[in-house]
């Protein structure tokens, strides 16, 4: 997050002190530096500082996915691995408001009530067969998108629970498992994989569908209605700390760095 400290004449969407993120790719290790104002995103002062320093990735991946790759409608399932992840808890909260529902595949069954607690429909660990305990508990109902950010089995298993036509949207390899995809997936139920990553979606989207997405996401934010948890912070004098902190599994949120 940054703090605009100057404007040209002809800038009329920021003002001198207005908080910012930059979706820039360059620049951010650095007191200062200058940028075109339409890669600047305002926001307003009162947004938290640690969720903003996480908007430019984890939610905008989120509504994307939600967004662009089929039309969801209330009542509609939405099903995804990986759902503790920063993304996870967003298409989760995101989803929510919106009355999509959402089964959400964990890795440890601890994380069961947290994530029901933000407004997930139904929670599993990654035991197999995947497919079968989805069906069961959706009751079989259509399920039109899947989002994959493990690979291997478990994205298998998800493209099996989708519904006829039905999308599975990669855009993690945590895994470290390639996609492995029957014929029949294909031949009988007609699926279409897609992959998704959000800085090529910035580079080639439409500089106002991008200020749109933030008009959205930013008032979620504010509101506290949409959040990533965050575990710890730390000064960047203990960036080895930070990091390994941040490679240790079974964390409850972010690790972030605090600017002084």
């Amino acid at each position: 997050v940054g703090i605009v400290a100057e404007t040209g004449g002809k800038v009329s969407n920021l003002r001198v002190g207005q908080p910012v993120i930059s979706l820039d790719r360059v620049g951010h290790w650095c007191d200062a530096y200058v940028s075109d104002a339409q890669s600047l995103i305002p926001l307003p002062d009162d947004i938290p500082l640690e969720q903003a320093a996480m908007l430019s990735v984890n939610p905008p991946t989120a509504w994307r996915m939600l967004e662009g790759f089929v039309d969801l409608k209330p009542g509609d399932w939405v099903i995804q691995n990986a759902a503790n992840s920063g993304v996870g808890r967003a298409v989760i909260q995101i989803a929510r408001l919106r009355g999509i529902k959402t089964v959400n595949i964990v890795r440890r069954e601890d994380l069961i009530p947290e994530l029901e607690a933000e407004g997930a429909d139904i929670v599993i660990t990654d035991e197999i067969p995947l497919s079968k305990q989805i069906r069961d508990l959706t009751g079989n109902a259509d399920a039109p998108l899947g989002l994959n950010a493990v690979g291997g089995e478990s994205a298998r298993e998800i493209a099996k629970s989708l519904s006829d036509h039905g999308t599975l949207v990669t855009y993690g390899a945590m895994g470290l498992q390639p996609l492995q995809m029957s014929n029949s997936l294909l031949i009988f139920k007609d699926l279409c994989f897609r992959g998704f990553w959000v800085n090529a979606w910035y580079k080639h989207a439409d500089t106002k569908d991008i200020h749109d997405m933030f008009n959205q996401l930013i008032p979620l934010i504010t509101s506290g209605k949409l959040t990533v948890p965050v575990e710890k912070t730390y000064p960047l004098t203990d960036a080895k700390a930070a990091l390994a902190h941040a490679s240790q599994g079974g964390r409850k949120g972010k690790i972030l760095f605090v600017m002084n």
